[in-house]
């Protein structure tokens, strides 16, 4: 196979020099200031979360689809691996091996292996697929790579077929490209055809620092590879696979890339980018075509580029938007050229970031046209890699903006609790139903099997409006009957797809409410003391303060009162010992302590209950167990209550009692009870307190399938327990085909998981036989992922709410934490409210 050798080596030949170095590339044209500074992240305005969809993989840096209908995903595994999830399931036989051809990856850090994967647009006719992949090779003393631990490689793209079986590829290829590195990184790896039929791919532009400048002698020539246009490192290469080969080639060159017919390499397509790792085409319906393309920075920058045909994006002249001075790369000079060796123009990112700002790689992915998350629609979603090498901190951005006004970076909120990534984001990939997914791992390196592929999606969510027509909010304790609270419908959210028995009114994140009746039935373990005494709690917890504050009343008891605590962790059924005591003896109010991070997990977990001793009954004449308060709606109508608020979360906007023509729900609620049971008036709360309604749209919401969302918890299993783990899952289930599949995420279990199922048929509070078996990878906190295919009797089981996932552990082999499929898709809401307080009794 011809690999062009000859002007891909290091130090290539450049006809149309201009001087040594980088020296001379910034004394081609008046030197300039930069254009401006690097752009400033904030958090937007999209929630999004994630849903599992594969785990126990090595490290994905990039999921493809074949576009055939088959809805299969392909994930690339940098350790040698093509898989496939197929209907849920990661299946165990991989598409296509690569492990005997590729590089040995180094365990500590690592950028070579299997990097990127392209279906042709007519897979479905011919099978064909390209594939990009680094591969050893002896290397020559003098080059960078000779005598490392590493060694020497070289970076290939290969054509394959796709084998009689769908699913396992034919494991011969063709080689149809091959360059040497000089360096073990700066590989990019994205190949992936354009609207145009092209094949596009890039390479970085060596690797090591400085495109090799400030190496003695320069290792990576003169002026460096991503300047010099007869190198084919630091590109974006465009070839034509379809036409005839141009021999000596294995491929054909399109007329019109930049420099065929001039000096130049005819396979470049755009030039000046030092690692342009990922990049994608704007081709879903509504796109405009364009390639956007994020480029790693060395030292400060991250940018994002719109690639132009014939483009120098800069590198080594600039970092992103800076001059850049490659013997001292941490400080940007006030002045640069601003133009190439060729007198060409340097092209501007249209963004980017320092790392203080948002991370130290770019992972570029997509301009996201898919259906389930509106609000992305046309915004291109990206993100950063981590803030160091050290902890997995990946971090996920959308652009906002436009070509005319500029765009800026926003990071997205992950879920409720605006949860981090807590994982290496390595890559990003594209569903044939345009929906995205996100591809991270705890692992630096490609070692392991923390690697996981999640869909990101919206949370769509309506807007709140605590009293609709007032402002503030007021809530007068000595004022009777009802609160009224309005859901407000958007152009994304249809209240007329809510289950208004999901709905609830409950404190804001971080703050949680909690109490509820004590009474002897429920002292000495649920067996009872005989009591006649009653008494109630009500108590709130700041999860990020760990702040606890607690009332509590009560009467009539039959002994003398000795002693009250909070204990825990235990359900109804149990007793436990001592958390922290409370002031006594006799009722009380305005009860405050920090908690530990352990007593926290415990109230959280409902497992902490009150205890009131007495001589009568010293280990408790009764009890009662602090239960997470929530509010139901008296009633629940529909008409059209107002427009959004356009102001901040406690802030007001006129005209937002004004009919928008959206429909809206309007849940009346008890005042008394809200003010009572979430706690508005226990110390701690003062000011205005944030409420929430939360609920979950129907399952069937969409025609297409049925989303449930549910969580995970010790107290749904049978019999309970006192384990403080928990989860949250995502099942979905197409109803014309049975096809079921499950994305789970758990944490705090008692030990390593060692199995998960779907049961059924089952009602809560009963056991049922599995239906379908799960994986769960990882230990005492992890994910479970799978899926099968449903008999018609299962299919109706689960939409009649009667399966369940279980996940079961060796100290909890039946089960430790249980969550029922029911309820859709989930969703919350946010307003502001302000309890006039009770005066004082002189």
């Amino acid at each position: 196979m011809f690999s062009r050798k000859s002007v891909t080596t290091a130090v290539a030949r450049v006809p149309r020099r201009v001087g040594p170095a980088c020296i001379a590339l910034a004394a081609i044209v008046l030197a300039i200031a930069p254009p401006s500074s690097a752009s400033e992240i904030t958090k937007g305005d999209i929630m999004i979360k994630r849903e599992v969809v594969a785990a126990g993989i090595v490290g994905a840096p990039h999921l493809a689809n074949a576009g055939d209908g088959s809805g299969r995903l392909f994930i690339v595994d940098q350790a040698g691996l093509i898989r496939i999830v197929k209907k849920g399931v990661l299946l165990p036989r991989p598409f296509l091996d690569l492990r005997d051809r590729i590089v040995a990856v180094n365990p500590g850090f690592d950028e070579r292996g299997v990097l990127g994967l392209a279906f042709h647009p007519d897979y479905v006719h011919n099978g064909r697929f390209f594939v990009r992949y680094s591969a050893p090779r002896e290397g020559a003393p003098g080059e960078p790579c000779f005598g490392t631990a590493r060694g020497c490689h070289e970076e290939i793209l290969a054509e394959f077929h796709v084998s009689p079986d769908p699913d396992v590829a034919d494991q011969s290829g063709t080689i149809l490209f091959r360059v040497d590195k000089p360096q073990f990184n700066h590989n990019s790896g994205t190949v992936t055809f354009g609207p145009d039929g092209m094949l596009y791919f890039t390479l970085g532009d060596g690797g090591g620092a400085n495109d090799g400048l400030a190496d003695t002698p320069p290792s990576h020539g003169p002026i460096g590879n991503a300047q010099n246009i007869n190198a084919f490192l630091g590109k974006v290469l465009r070839i034509d696979v379809d036409g005839p080969p141009q021999a000596p080639l294995a491929y054909a060159i399109p007329a019109d890339n930049p420099f065929v017919g001039a000096d130049g390499l005819d396979e470049i397509y755009a030039y000046g980018l030092r690692n342009p790792f990922r990049f994608a085409f704007d081709d879903g319906p509504g796109g405009d075509g364009r390639l956007v393309l994020a480029d790693v920075g060395q030292n400060l920058f991250e940018e994002v580029d719109i690639i132009h045909k014939g483009g120098n994006y800069g590198w080594v002249i600039r970092e992103g938007l800076s001059c850049f001075d490659p013997f001292n790369p941490n400080t940007p000079p006030a002045t640069c050229s601003a133009t190439g060796p060729l007198g060409e123009p340097l092209l501007d990112p249209i963004v980017d970031y320092s790392h203080a700002e948002g991370g130290i790689s770019v992972i570029g992915g997509y301009v996201y046209r898919g259906s389930r998350s509106p609000s992305l629609v046309g915004r291109y979603v990206f993100g950063d890699f981590s803030s160091s090498f050290s902890t997995p901190g990946g971090r996920l951005y959308f652009l906002d903006g436009s070509d005319a006004a500029g765009f800026a970076i926003k990071e997205f909120t992950i879920g409720r609790n605006d949860a981090p990534y807590g994982l290496f984001l390595k890559g990003f990939g594209q569903g044939e139903d345009r929906e995205l997914y996100a591809l991270g791992s705890i692992a630096l390196a490609p070692t392991g099997n923390t690697g996981r592929v999640e869909r990101l999606v919206e949370v769509i969510n309506p807007a709140l409006d605590i009293r609709p027509g007032t402002c503030p909010n007021r809530l007068n304790r000595a004022s009777l009957g009802v609160l009224p609270v309005a859901v407000l419908g958007t152009g994304h959210f249809d209240v007329s797809e809510v289950d208004p028995s999901t709905l609830t009114l409950t404190r804001a994140l971080p703050m949680h409410a909690f109490g509820g009746p004590l009474d002897g039935a429920q002292a000495n373990g649920g067996a009872g003391t005989g009591s006649t005494a009653t008494g109630h709690t009500v108590a709130t917890l700041n999860s990020e303060t760990n702040l606890f504050c607690m009332d509590l009343s009560f009467e009539g008891l039959l002994g003398e009162q000795t002693a009250q605590h909070v204990h825990g962790p235990a359900t109804r059924a149990e007793e436990a010992p001592v958390l922290f005591g409370v002031p006594g003896p006799g009722s009380f109010t305005g009860f405050c302590r920090t908690v530990t991070d352990a007593q926290e997990a415990i109230i959280l977990a409902g497992l902490a209950y009150v205890n009131v001793h007495s001589t009568r009954n010293p280990g408790g004449e009764i009890r009662g167990q602090l239960v997470p308060a929530a509010v139901r709606p008296l009633r629940v109508h529909v008409e059209d209550a107002g427009t959004p608020s356009s102001g901040g979360l406690c802030g007001c906007s006129e005209g937002s009692d004004v009919a928008d023509g959206i429909p809206d729900l309007i849940l009346k609620f008890d005042l008394q009870e809200v003010i009572g049971t979430l706690g508005l008036e226990v110390a701690g709360s003062g000011g205005s307190q944030v409420l929430t309604v939360s609920g979950h749209r129907r399952p069937d919401a969409d025609p297409s399938v049925t989303r449930f969302e549910f969580g995970l918890e010790a107290s749904q299993e049978v019999p309970a327990n006192t384990s403080l783990g928990g989860g949250s899952c995502t099942v979905t289930l197409d109803q014309s085909t049975g096809d079921v599949s499950v994305g789970c995420t758990y944490q705090g279990l008692s030990g390593n998981a060692i199995a998960a199922h779907i049961h059924a048929p089952a009602q809560p509070g009963v056991n049922a036989p599995v239906i379908v078996p799960l994986s769960a990878i990882g230990g005492a906190s992890g994910t479970v992922t799978g899926g099968g295919t449903l008999t018609p009797a299962l299919v109706q089981a689960m939409l009649d709410g009667l399966a369940y996932v279980n996940v079961h552990t060796q100290l909890h082999p039946g089960g430790e934490i249980r969550g029922q499929i029911v309820g859709g898709e989930a969703f919350g809401a946010d307003d502001c409210a302000e309890v006039i307080r009770r005066r004082p009794v002189r």
